[in-house]
């Protein structure tokens, strides 16, 4: 027998994935437009990358460890803690970037990934921990991080002078508007940028972002911080950085995608270039950021009701991850410019980058039986942070709803219940006339047999 294909080192360099934990479970059915994302390249990093090095990564993070445990001997007891808490999440990450699954998502390396899925499990256990703490507590335990924390906040509202024009000021005629365009309306709108680049459709985009202003209206009798003039809800996030932000985004999608993919993919000559190596290697380096596929996606919102509820849970998600960042921040008293917070989003969006585009595989696929890894940890996060929030309601000491905002959410919920019925009886109508899909999973195959035989 001639020796396997596989044997070949230059081979299996150009096909290999990285680590035994890249293998595809049976169960998870991955697209083809996925499939060629993946196989785009073949070559990504030197071969010193795709090696496992386990025991050498491992020795030295033991002697790391040991160097460092001996070199706090003598400081205080809150440093040492400190340094105690930084080793745990070393080995932590250390172990993820090995050991965890894959992510659909590949650049700029798979451990990266990894390890991103390992910070958030960190994040979680914190999550749970101060779940089960009466409010006193779970804000003391808040002082780990910075002394100041766990004190009360001044209470600040933007809707205290609505006016733009203010001829009397003697620093600005236009004193109120200029006073809230300052580095959150700038965090804003790159904030919006990158929700654009993660969900990839620019229609859900605005369902959120006109959505996520009737929640604000929905608890700003409860939280101040959503107490804002009329002109900066419309004419600052909605049609200001919300609109910007998805307008930007768009060209930038535009700009990197592929209009087309075909079984065989011509790679550009930019990519080839970067690939055989006839630039710097800092330049090499910097291209691993940059997607190899860039493609829109189209959830198909009105296609079926799974698709309808899982656009909607979608985006009932990403408007907890915004909402949660006010409420957790006046439950555990976090000041606002605070970098706790920045932390928190520093987690979120490298997480809801890997899990996004994992939910729109499960939901545009109808061979997809199951949630992966990231998306499974963003829903069980979005899940506990809505059981601190719930559990200490006694925070919000505001009035009741007032009328108009429940005429406003019944009138969303019987739009739903209506295009639920609507997608019932247009799918119950369209099947009748319709063939039955062909699955390549599962083809129909039509065997014959040879009497003659």
């Amino acid at each position: 027998m001639g020796k396997p294909k596989h044997s070949n080192k230059s081979t299996a360099y150009k096909t290999r994935e990285v680590g035994l934990q890249s293998i595809v479970p049976p169960k998870a059915y991955i697209s083809p437009h996925i499939l060629g994302q993946k196989n785009l390249e073949t070559h990504e990093y030197n071969r010193l990358f795709y090696a496992s090095h386990t025991l050498i990564v491992l020795f030295i993070g033991v002697v790391l460890m040991n160097v460092a445990i001996h070199y706090t001997r003598g400081w205080s007891m809150t440093e040492m803690k400190t340094a105690g808490a930084i080793g745990c999440i070393f080995f932590v990450l250390m172990f993820s970037g090995f050991y965890m699954p894959d992510t659909i998502v590949t650049r700029p390396h798979p451990s990266i990934w990894r390890m991103v899925l390992g910070a958030n499990i960190i994040y979680l256990c914190f999550l749970t921990y101060i779940s089960f703490l009466p409010l006193d507590e779970a804000r003391n335990t808040m002082k780990i991080f910075d002394p100041n924390l766990g004190e009360p906040l001044p209470e600040k509202s933007y809707a205290d002078d609505c006016r733009i024009y203010t001829p009397e000021d003697p620093v600005s005629t236009f004193r109120n508007l200029r006073d809230s365009i300052d580095v959150h309306f700038v965090a804003h709108l790159l904030g919006w940028i990158c929700k654009v680049l993660i969900i990839r459709d620019i229609k859900i985009c605005w369902i959120c972002s006109i959505v996520f202003e009737l929640t604000e209206l929905t608890f700003r009798h409860w939280l101040p911080n959503f107490e804002e003039c009329w002109w900066d809800h419309l004419l600052l996030d909605v049609f200001g950085c919300n609109m910007v932000g998805i307008i930007i985004g768009a060209f930038i999608i535009r700009y990197m995608s592929v209009k087309k993919l075909s079984w065989v993919y011509q790679k550009p000559k930019e990519m080839e270039k970067y690939l055989y190596k006839e630039c710097s290697v800092i330049q090499r380096t910097f291209y691993k950021f940059k997607p190899q596929v860039l493609m829109k996606h189209n959830w198909g919102m009105f296609n079926s009701l799974k698709q309808f509820y899982g656009v909607l849970i979608f985006c009932v998600i990403v408007l907890l991850v915004d909402l949660h960042n006010f409420f957790l921040k006046a439950i555990l008293l976090v000041p606002a410019s605070h970098d706790l917070l920045k932390f928190r989003l520093l987690l979120w969006c490298p997480l809801a980058l890997a899990g996004a585009e994992e939910y729109y595989e499960y939901i545009s696929n109808k061979y997809s039986k199951r949630v992966r890894g990231h998306m499974w940890m963003i829903m069980l996060i979005i899940a506990t942070e809505l059981g601190i929030v719930v559990r200490n309601n006694q925070v919000y000491t505001g009035p009741s709803f007032p009328t108009y905002i429940i005429i406003m959410w019944s009138t969303i919920f019987a739009s739903i219940l209506a295009t639920t019925i609507w997608i019932i009886f247009k799918n119950r109508n369209n099947k009748e006339n319709k063939e039955e899909p062909w699955n390549p999973y599962d083809p129909k195959i039509d065997i014959i047999f040879n009497s003659d035989s």
